[in-house]
């Protein structure tokens, strides 16, 4: 960054270190979710099998 002081380079480094540090944080946070959603899913998946066993043995 020619022509760039040093005090404003800095600058615009740790915003660069901010944004990749809250880009990380999202990541991980978006994972958290999936995750969460995916347990929620299986959970949904047993929960329906479960009934249609117990409507089966009633038959």
């Amino acid at each position: 960054m020619k022509g760039v002081p040093y005090k404003d380079f800095e600058a615009v480094k740790r915003t660069a270190m901010k944004v990749d540090q809250i880009s990380a944080e999202r990541d991980r946070a978006l994972a958290r979710v999936k995750n969460q959603i995916r347990g929620l899913m299986l959970q949904k998946q047993r929960q329906s099998r479960s009934m249609q066993k117990l409507t089966d043995s009633l038959k």
